[in-house]
């Protein structure tokens, strides 16, 4: 494969209905590579031979639905009222072709039975992106839920992470079929490699995950928590670029260098705990901003998240508030107020977890 360089992303909305056309538009900090031909997450099955990245060629995105809904009005949002009926969430095109919707559920801490409500719940309400990890062991849970939805799995953007203890190559296959197994498909949409970690081994179980997905197991590999380092380490070891890179961000913390690299590479970037494990709902920049818009300041940020390129899967194992996690996808920010909210950036002093090049946790 050779590498290239960004190129303009294929948006489309993403409703209980279907997948919807919204055109192709550039964006400085919104874009991946792709391959040729581009296919979608739904359906698409996965092509193990290897492929020349080029720029993408828009794929038509069929609207089964009758009608498709017009862009949402710049007035005030209230994107807690009727919000069912005007719930559409972006998808970004991946540099393998695959979509991922933009907005989804997170299930970090959360047991196994906590996962399987909460998953079914939020697939009830028209998710569909799952976040997991073998970490958080819950895997069994997060597949029954989606048994119990009813929700066919082909619709179901579904991501799942390699451990720190399994970086061995023998254990990269051992505990991902465990995975599969545990999530009761055949497939993931996305595997991530959850931390670096200080031994620098992640490179021997980046090549068996580029094994998995050419038996089909697995349709987009990623990394998670890598500095630009760990990119360039990467990058030196293979041309396969990362799908993604999942990293901590929120308003109180950028994490801007890792950000840069990311999208440099042709990734798009991933942010977790984006609310900043709680502590910006009480901020007094975001709370009037949140409430010019009739919304919370969880939906405001999580706004400014998606606004800025980024895919967002926040963690609740409450219903109203996985509800109104959903509805943050209806509220549209203007310049000035990413520009307000950008401005609270503390840089490394807002990071809430461990910096990738101290975490060494092997369990």
């Amino acid at each position: 494969m050779h590498r290239a360089g960004p190129y303009p992303v294929r948006r489309v909305r993403v409703g209980a209905c279907g997948p919807h056309t919204d055109g192709t538009t550039p964006s400085a900090r919104y874009h991946a590579t792709a391959l040729a031909p581009t296919h979608s997450a739904q359906g698409a099955t996965p092509d193990a031979t290897p492929k020349t990245r080029v720029p993408p060629t828009p794929p038509l995105v069929s609207a089964p639905c009758e009608t498709i809904r017009s862009p949402r009005p710049p007035q005030r949002d209230r994107a807690g009222e009727n919000g069912k009926n005007r719930r559409m969430v972006t998808a970004v095109t991946l540099n393998t072709g695959y979509s991922i919707p933009q907005l989804g559920l997170g299930t970090y801490k959360m047991s196994p039975e906590e996962a399987r409500r909460s998953v079914a719940y939020a697939l009830s309400l028209g998710y569909r992106h799952i976040d997991t990890a073998q970490m958080y062991h819950n895997e069994e849970g997060v597949g029954a839920g989606i048994k119990d939805s009813g929700v066919p799995r082909k619709d179901i953007f579904l991501t799942t992470k390699l451990d720190n203890p399994n970086h061995a190559p023998e254990r990269v296959r051992e505990t991902f079929a465990e995975s599969l197994e545990k999530l009761g498909t055949d497939y993931v949409d996305l595997f991530l490699i959850h931390w670096p970690l200080l031994t620098g081994d992640f490179v021997d179980s980046w090549k068996v995950m580029e094994e998995l997905v050419a038996r089909g197991q697995i349709r987009s590999i990623g990394v998670s928590n890598f500095e630009p380092h760990h990119l360039a380490e990467l990058a030196a070891a293979s041309s396969t670029v990362p799908a993604v890179n999942q990293i901590e961000i929120h308003p109180y913390f950028h994490n801007s260098a890792a950000v840069e690299a990311t999208e440099a590479a042709g990734a798009v970037v991933e942010a977790w705990s984006p609310l900043a494990r709680g502590l910006v709902l009480d901020d007094a920049v975001l709370t009037p901003l949140a409430a010019a818009h009739g919304v919370t300041v969880s939906q405001l940020v999580l706004a400014w998240h998606m606004a800025k390129g980024y895919v967002v899967f926040p963690k609740s194992t409450h219903e109203e508030r996985i509800k109104e996690n959903f509805a943050a996808a209806n509220v549209t920010l203007n310049a000035e107020e990413i520009t307000a909210i950008d401005a609270l950036d503390k840089g490394e002093a807002g990071r809430t977890g461990m910096h990738p090049d101290t975490m060494q946790r092997r369990h």
